[in-house]
């Protein structure tokens, strides 16, 4: 019963996800196309490296607490006391290197000229430096609140949707536009902390413990430092050794990716706290089944994404942002490896190494990945621009994934089932040579990327139906179970 109980959360959750990245999805999808043409490349480039310099201080106030946040509270969920306690500890932890990070951008903006330019958009973009704290989105996410954070998410989306029609209307708008985008993470911030009431007694006296915290802690933000080095590094330092233009078709063709991925990703992030439940239970068995469920689902999605995107880049660039982004074409098609390779590398980081306590392992792999990335994407960068900044971000990305891979396999911790892995390349291949085709109909720009994207998935999916593949077959019969329990209740 409690088996069964955990299955039903798991699925749940994970719809949620769903919901809530589809949501992130759809809303960018309205907004960064509108944002892109009535600011221009120039425009989105300013925002984008000004927000990228801001998020390496979020970073530093952060101090890997997130992903400690949310295995920690996930093991003292039922304990109101013990959830607490930890609670309060780690966000008096966090309030401290929050203050460093204000301190320490001060001294920046004083120090160095490149930022005198951009100085209006990096006060406006600070905001989120304090209110990522207050926000608490560790503890949401432990607790598995993925109903609230859905409904908050799409109210606060919304509203930033209204603003930006409204008050975005020419060239000269981007401090509105980076209001904006500030305006849906502090309101979602301070509704967090306001709501934290219901599951934290605030007025509970604690004696923080904050010591033994450190090391994880630390180790958690070696991870983050590193990560930021190849995930953030390459609109930053475009921004330096560049223009701003080489910042927005850089931009446009990274935000259409990650959009991709974060949509992969969500569908197994609701895994964490639900995995490390189970190795705080040493519930071995049960973690095992799941991860390898959750792998399935990865490769199940990521590869044909992969690979429709990179077919499909020209099309998107071009309906999304207009022909004054066709330099992003390119970009784009690079950055399309990343749809397969990131969910891979976040799934051994996040849902097997870091249940199972291993976070030193996922630190050196950020490590080696960072190292690439600097070393690569200065010299790509002086050479093809944004160009050579995917390059850069997607060999580095590759080196974790293989570097996981390795390690995962010399301790036997988790091993890639052939037989899945051999469905979806063969129904991949199938799939891109039916979408290169259906994309060179003698239709419009727009009918034929539709045709391209619902031809592509029907071929997919009848392929995988007829050799009769388990995680394809399994999700087809939930979604018919939820449209049957829609039917039964209209």
């Amino acid at each position: 019963m409690e088996k069964e109980a955990g299955e039903s959360s798991i699925k749940r959750n994970a719809l949620l996800n769903i919901i809530r990245t589809s949501l992130s999805i759809i809303f960018p999808l309205i907004t960064f196309p509108y944002a892109t043409r009535i600011l221009q490349p120039e425009g989105i480039g300013k925002a984008q490296f000004s927000s990228s310099i801001i998020s390496y201080f979020v970073m530093i106030a952060g101090l890997g607490i997130g992903i400690y946040g949310i295995r920690e509270t996930a093991k003292r969920r039922d304990n109101a006391e013990d959830l607490t306690q930890i609670t309060k500890e780690l966000f008096f932890l966090n309030l401290l290197p929050t203050i460093f990070a204000y301190i320490l951008l001060c001294v920046t903006l004083f120090f160095i000229p490149k930022f005198n330019a951009y100085k209006k958009l990096l006060l406006i973009y600070s905001a989120t430096i304090l209110f990522s704290t207050i926000g608490l989105e560790w503890l949401y996410s432990g607790l598995e609140q993925y109903a609230y954070i859905t409904v908050r998410q799409f109210a606060f989306q919304f509203l930033s949707l209204i603003l930006l029609f409204v008050f975005v209307k020419g060239e000269g708008d981007v401090s509105k536009y980076a209001l904006i985008s500030v305006f849906a993470n502090v309101g979602s911030n301070i509704c967090n902390f306001v709501h934290s009431r219901k599951y934290i007694n605030w007025k509970q006296p604690v004696k923080p413990e904050i010591l033994k915290h450190l090391k994880p802690v630390f180790i958690l933000f070696g991870m983050r430092v590193a990560a930021s080095l190849y995930v953030t590094l390459d609109t930053t330092l475009l921004g330096f050794l560049t223009e701003d233009t080489q910042v927005g078709y850089y931009e446009v063709a990274n935000k259409m990716t990650r959009i991709v991925v974060s949509l992969i990703t969500s569908v197994t992030a609701v895994m964490l706290p639900r995995l490390s439940f189970f190795v705080a239970k040493n519930d071995f068995t049960a973690f095992t089944t799941l991860s390898e469920k959750s792998f399935e689902m990865i490769l199940l999605f990521s590869m044909p994404m992969s690979a429709g995107l990179f077919v499909l880049s020209e099309n998107i660039v071009l309906l999304v942002s207009g022909t004054q982004f066709e330099f992003a074409i390119p970009v784009m098609r690079v950055l399309s490896i990343l749809v397969l390779i990131i969910p891979i590398s976040n799934f051994f980081g996040n849902q097997i190494f870091l249940p199972l306590g291993k976070e030193k392992i996922s630190l050196y792999a950020m490590l080696i990945g960072a190292v690439v990335n600097i070393v690569l994407s200065v010299f790509f960068i002086y050479q093809f621009g944004a160009f050579g900044a995917a390059l850069a971000s997607v060999i580095a990305e590759t080196s974790i994934a293989i570097f996981y891979l390795i390690i995962a396999a010399m301790h036997s911790i988790f091993t890639v089932l052939v037989k899945p892995l051999l469905h979806y390349i063969i129904a991949t291949g199938i799939m891109t040579g039916a979408v290169f085709f259906l994309n060179h109909l003698p239709v419009s720009l727009g009918a034929k990327t539709i045709c391209s994207v619902l031809g592509g998935m029907v071929i997919y999916g009848i392929f995988l139906f007829a050799i009769h593949d388990n995680a394809f077959i399994e999700l087809s019969l939930r979604l018919k179970n939820k449209l049957h329990i829609l039917g039964d209740k209209k």
